[in-house]
Formats: C-alpha cells, sequence, structure tokens
C-alpha cells in the first residue's frame, strides 16, 4: 500500500543528507578524529592537554637528544630548512620511513648537486656577458690548518 504524495525512490536517486563513511560505534574503520581519541579502560576518550604536551616533551628531546649525540650546532634549530623538515615530516605522518645511508649519501645528494647547478646557470650565463670577479680568502685554524674559501662576484 502507498502513502498518498509519497514518491517512489528511484535506484539513482542519492541521499544527500547521509554522511558517507560515517563511522559507527564499534566499527574498525578509523577517521581522522582518532588522533585525538585514546582508548582506555571505558572505551575511547580524548586526549587532555597534559597529554598532548607530554607527546610533545617526547619528542623535542628526542629532537635534542639527535643534536646533541651528533654534536650538531645549536643554530641548527633556526635554520628555516630545519623547520621545513619538521612541518614536512609532521605533514607525512607516522608512516614516514627515515632515509637510508645510501639515499642520504648517493641519491638525494646527487638529486641536490643537480638543482643547485640548474639554478647556477642563470648566472653562469650571465658571467659570459658582464664577466665576473673571483676572490679568494684563507685562514689556518688552531691546529694550523688551512682553509681557502672560494668566492664569486659578478653585477647580478
Amino acid at each position: 500500500m502507498k502513502i498518498l504524495g509519497e514518491k517512489e525512490k528511484k535506484e539513482d536517486d542519492t541521499d544527500f543528507f547521509k554522511e558517507e563513511g560515517t563511522l559507527t560505534p564499534g566499527s574498525q574503520n578509523k577517521g581522522s578524529m582518532d588522533v585525538f581519541v585514546m582508548k582506555g579502560k571505558g572505551g575511547p576518550r580524548q586526549r587532555t592537554l597534559n597529554e598532548m604536551v607530554k607527546d610533545r616533551d617526547m619528542v623535542v628531546r628526542d629532537i635534542c637528544r639527535c643534536l646533541y649525540d651528533n654534536a650538531l650546532l645549536f643554530n641548527l634549530v633556526k635554520s628555516p630548512l630545519f623547520t621545513q623538515m619538521v612541518k614536512s615530516i609532521s605533514e607525512y605522518g607516522r608512516d614516514l620511513k627515515p632515509p637510508s645511508y645510501h639515499e642520504v649519501r648517493v641519491t638525494y645528494l646527487k638529486k641536490e648537486v643537480d638543482d643547485i647547478n640548474t639554478r647556477l646557470e642563470i648566472y653562469r650565463d650571465e658571467w659570459k656577458k658582464t664577466c665576473c670577479t673571483l676572490m679568494s680568502d684563507g685562514w689556518t685554524d688552531g691546529k694550523n690548518r688551512c682553509l681557502i674559501n672560494f668566492l664569486v662576484n659578478s653585477p647580478r
């Protein structure tokens, strides 16, 4: 029996108010809010501010420990490249596999050198037109080791 005024629902009609991928209690799907929820005795619960700060504290300690153990300069944390690295890691997520020794030493080093040489081509073409000046600066450290810096100066 059909109620008056009720339309038959066609197969191609969509329900615009139904949410796709809605999580139901007990479902195994993980949504974006799962990052903010911890499982406890009474089921899932929201993380407290103290828990979030503790997690940050542990991460910052790991970063600092890496700096200390490898005798890296403290100025590294002021570098925009350091900030970009941390941002890239956090945007990638938990499944980031650290680069291997070979990737750092060979693969990505070659890519970086190629990128720098590509950017230098603009200047090298300009040097052919306007010339450039080669400069050097040298000094000796406390252990009598020489260091010589070579610089290129040009109008552009």
